[in-house]
């Protein structure tokens, strides 16, 4: 059975349902629970403060582009009159923002060492 693009992304919404996200937040932060339990992980008053420690944003896996252009066009427009961020725009692409920004500047540096020494 062959699936169309837009079938696919429908799909991907699906996949990262609150239910999903919820399931992968859970399982964090049983993971750290025992982790501080068995002294792996220092987390003063973990269990006061658990909210604080598990807190966390998923970034899941890109959702893929039906039309690349048109949607990269609609992201600039998303940031542009603020409805959207960096962040979110990242994130669903499966990309962290910092991480971006950060090779994003490494990327221009390197160029203007090379283009600068000629």
């Amino acid at each position: 059975m062959k699936l169309s693009k837009k079938s696919l992304q429908i799909q991907w919404c699906l996949f990262l349902s609150n239910s999903y996200v919820n399931l992968k937040a859970a399982v964090y932060e049983l993971w750290l629970e025992e982790a501080v339990n068995k002294g792996l992980v220092d987390a003063p008053d973990f269990y006061e403060n658990r909210y604080a420690y598990t807190r966390c944003k998923w970034i899941g896996p890109g959702r893929g582009w039906v039309d690349p252009v048109k949607e990269a066009q609609a992201c600039q427009i998303r940031m542009e009159i603020g409805l959207s961020t960096l962040e979110a725009e990242c994130a669903g692409q499966g990309l962290d923002w910092e991480e971006v920004l950060e090779q994003r500047a490494r990327e221009k540096e390197r160029m203007k060492e090379l283009f600068d020494e000629r």
